[in-house]
């Protein structure tokens, strides 16, 4: 979890933090926010996971499998900042992988973490909204339709009782 972080500060070093401070501000969309803040977002996602761990006492191996796929999903978002240091300029293939890949580890973070994660069931919803508010109708859709999907197998495999008292958790 370590060397990402640390490849992405070699990079803003070697261009300069004011050469990209300045490309960022000049951008002409959100990308690169929407990427700073899927890195800030799956650190909070992990520290949960870490202060519930140790205050919930023995966890079950779900509960590890999602700490594990919340892990990958850091180092997954770091790789996306990295990426947008090294090609700045707006892509719709980043954008995509990005919305699937939040929206697919949330949903098996949520099938495999018991109820210390099902918590988070409402991430599909800031997910989908803020890919429709920064990237348009397109993304909206596209974000929508993987979120009711996600969550329908969440609501559908789950063993949590909060997937079947939610809208849809009886599938």
């Amino acid at each position: 979890l370590a060397a990402l972080p640390a490849i992405a500060a070699m990079i803003v070093r070697a261009k300069g933090l004011a050469q990209v401070a300045t490309a960022f501000r000049e951008r002409q969309d959100s990308e690169h926010e929407q990427i700073m803040i899927r890195v800030v977002f799956v650190l909070a996602i992990l520290l949960y996971l870490y202060v519930s761990a140790f205050f919930a006492g023995p966890v079950d191996p779900g509960f590890l499998a999602s700490l594990l796929v919340v892990a990958v999903g850091k180092c997954i978002a770091w790789i996306f900042l990295i990426h947008i240091l090294l090609f700045p300029g707006p892509s719709t293939v980043r954008r995509l992988l990005a919305m699937q890949a939040d929206l697919w580890s949330l949903t098996f973070v949520l099938i495999s973490g018991g109820e210390l994660i099902a918590v988070w069931y409402p991430a599909y919803l800031w997910v989908t909204f803020g890919n429709g508010f920064r990237y348009g109708n397109r993304f909206l859709l596209v974000s929508a339709l993987t979120s009711v999907a996600g969550f329908a197998d969440f609501g559908r495999t789950s063993s949590t009782s909060l997937a079947s008292n939610v809208p849809g958790g009886s599938m």
